[in-house]
């Protein structure tokens, strides 16, 4: 694997930032269809990009700044900027999204589980994207292995836990968008996201070989995913106890 698209003298463009392009691109895009089949403001689809991008990436950068600092930043604080090497958390990315979404939907007066639904939806398939990114940059990779689909990095053949990852997320995109046009509850897609995403880190974490943060037994990244499992299990229930009108134009029409 090469990390590198392009290079010209000392100007280089990385697979993982492409990947981290059309990630954003294809965001943009299903929250512009949408948008406008649920009445949304013209631009609506790249001000939700604009807004999420930005919280996002502060987020994820933020979080993996911090879990290493003493090993990398310290000695070298000028790569805190160098994003398109890749180094970013997951996690971190979504709480920072959903301080931005929350910003938003105060600034625009959207309604916030309706707005939530919105915004989840295309995530799943931009982590599939961002995860090929991954792949291609050579971070984040699993356990040595030999058998079908595995990978080889630096020489030693290993599971391909981020095309492993990236496959079951283009799967929940799907699903995400079969539910969106189903709900009953605004809140419901954003809800079932946590839930599903939740199960499929837990056990993917099992299968990545990189190093890890503990949490016990347990990597940190497996206790996010539970914590974020119950979270979502709790919302779900709370959307089919006390439903929240779905504020939407057009919720038949799938995307």
């Amino acid at each position: 694997m090469n990390p590198i698209f392009w290079k010209i003298g000392n100007f280089t463009i990385h697979w993982y930032g492409i990947m981290m392009a059309f990630a954003l691109l294809s965001s943009v895009l299903v929250w512009h269809i949408l948008g406008k089949r649920a009445g949304k403001f013209p631009g609506f689809g790249a001000d939700v990009g604009v807004w999420l991008m930005v919280s996002g990436l502060i987020g994820a950068r933020a979080a993996f700044v911090v879990a290493n600092y003493d090993q990398v930043y310290s000695h070298a604080p000028w790569e805190i900027l160098m994003i398109n090497r890749g180094g970013l958390i997951y996690y971190g990315g979504v709480a920072g999204s959903c301080i931005g979404m929350y910003i938003f939907a105060v600034w625009h007066h959207e309604p916030k589980a309706s707005l939530a639904d919105i915004m989840i939806a295309p995530i799943p398939l931009a982590h599939a994207l961002g995860r090929v990114g991954c792949f291609m940059n050579g971070c984040c990779y699993g356990r040595p292995y030999d058998g079908p689909f595995h990978a080889a990095l630096h020489g030693v053949d290993v599971h391909a836990v981020q095309l492993y990852e990236a496959a079951l997320n283009c799967l929940l995109f799907v699903t995400l968008l079969t539910i969106y046009k189903r709900r009953r509850s605004a809140g419901q897609v954003f809800a079932i996201y946590f839930m599903a995403y939740g199960l499929i880190r837990f056990f993917i974490e099992f299968l990545r070989g990189d190093e890890r943060a503990m949490l016990g037994t347990i990597t940190t990244a497996q206790g996010v995913s539970l914590a974020l499992l119950v979270a979502g299990l709790a919302l779900f229930v709370w959307t089919l106890l006390k439903p929240i009108p779905i504020e939407v134009a057009d919720v038949d029409t799938a995307p």
